[in-house]
């Protein structure tokens, strides 16, 4: 029999123990119920901090107290055990933190309608990257979700001057402004077809509610938005008894493929590191703008906001950019390094991804290049 040695100390961390549990609770056998009898435990002060944040946020839609939301997001135990992706994050505490945020924020939506923005409000407020991720996730791609982000460019700039509010809530436009919006379109030299109004209102509607739907998912759909590193937590549970002792492979077993998953978490940070290099060196080569290296530094190493990042450039380099254009440049970084990742992965870390998980590493790309920024400026300080 293979040995691997004694467990090192040093991973015996909550990160650890958690990702243990979770393993051991996906093997069939006669233990399962101890297994997740401490991950249900474990859960409490994750489900407690997102019932905080949420009561905080929220207080003022809903009669609700912190233990209503927190009632509510622990029922969500069991499908955070099923959709915990060891891979894009051993946190299993932040994964959870995250799902049951968006199950509490997915039942005020059901319960109050009133809360949060309209379709009309929420195209105002998005950001061009959020829009073309919420249409990916609808299965828009190519030249249909270039007209899609286009129609919506228009909206913004036709509409912001002069939206209709009724009991402070942002309306619909009038046939007037969509005419106005329809006719912006057409007369846009990118535009591909001529559309009329009822096209571009139909197109909109569609995006609103796209937008709405992955903000504040329903059913199984998740972000794994998770960072590939982090700092331990300040408090750390014992979750240790002493059904482990009696089966020390169970410990080995886990201690391996604890090193297997925290190791896999490096390789994907080496690989991010190249491409982002590659990426900043010669933008040309996936069709970036000259510029990506101070978007991408400002976004994620300096946290300025699209707007800010579009005036400083501007300044920096005299090249005229606009907001709009930073989003989707953004937007184009996680698709090029989506598209990337699956080969690389199937290559070096030996796992297999479908076509449609594409989207999902697209998700995952925005706080990895966040936690790479942020460490990369720590390590030059130090």
């Amino acid at each position: 029999m293979e040995s691997y040695g004694p467990i090192d100390p040093n991973v015996e961390s909550e990160e650890y123990w958690s990702l243990f549990f979770q393993q051991q609770y996906q093997n069939p056998g006669s233990q399962n119920h101890l297994f997740r009898g401490h991950l249900y435990a474990y859960l409490q002060e994750p489900c407690y901090w997102a019932a905080a944040e949420i009561y905080q946020k929220y207080q003022a839609k809903l009669d609700y107290q912190i233990e209503d939301y927190f009632n509510e997001g622990i029922l969500g135990f069991e499908a955070i055990l099923a959709d915990f992706k060891p891979l894009f994050s051993t946190r299993f505490d932040n994964f959870a933190n995250q799902r049951i945020k968006y199950r509490l924020i997915d039942r005020i939506r059901q319960i109050s309608q009133a809360f949060g923005h309209n379709t009309w409000s929420l195209l105002l407020n998005s950001t061009g990257a959020r829009l073309s991720q919420a249409l990916r996730a609808r299965g828009l791609v190519g030249e249909t979700l270039e007209n899609y982000l286009l129609a919506w460019d228009y909206y913004k700039e036709i509409y912001a001057q002069a939206k209709i509010k009724t009991d402070g809530k942002i309306q619909e436009p009038s046939p007037e402004i969509w005419q106005k919006i329809a006719a912006a379109y057409n007369s846009d030299s990118h535009s591909t077809i001529k559309i009329n109004s009822a096209t571009i209102t139909r197109w909109l509607k569609d995006a609103g509610q796209a937008i709405s739907d992955y903000l504040f998912p329903q059913g199984k759909t998740i972000s794994l938005q998770q960072p590939l590193g982090g700092e331990e937590s300040s408090t750390r549970e014992e979750m240790i008894e002493d059904t482990l002792h009696n089966n020390p492979w169970q410990q080995l077993e886990a201690a391996e493929n604890f090193r297997e998953s925290q190791q896999n978490h490096q390789k994907i940070l080496a690989w991010l590191r190249a491409e982002i290099q590659q990426i900043c060196q010669q933008p040309q080569q996936a069709k970036l703008h000259p510029q990506i290296q101070l978007i991408l530094e400002m976004t994620y190493g300096s946290g300025l906001g699209q707007v800010a990042i579009a005036a400083k450039i501007t300044e920096i380099t005299t090249v005229v950019i606009k907001q709009y254009q930073v989003s989707r440049e953004l937007d184009k970084v996680y698709r090029h390094l989506a598209k990337k990742f699956l080969p690389w992965a199937s290559e070096n870390l030996h796992i297999s991804f479908q076509s449609h998980d594409r989207e999902v590493i697209s998700k995952a790309i925005e706080p990895w290049l966040t936690y790479y920024y942020q460490t990369s400026a720590t390590t030059q300080e130090d």
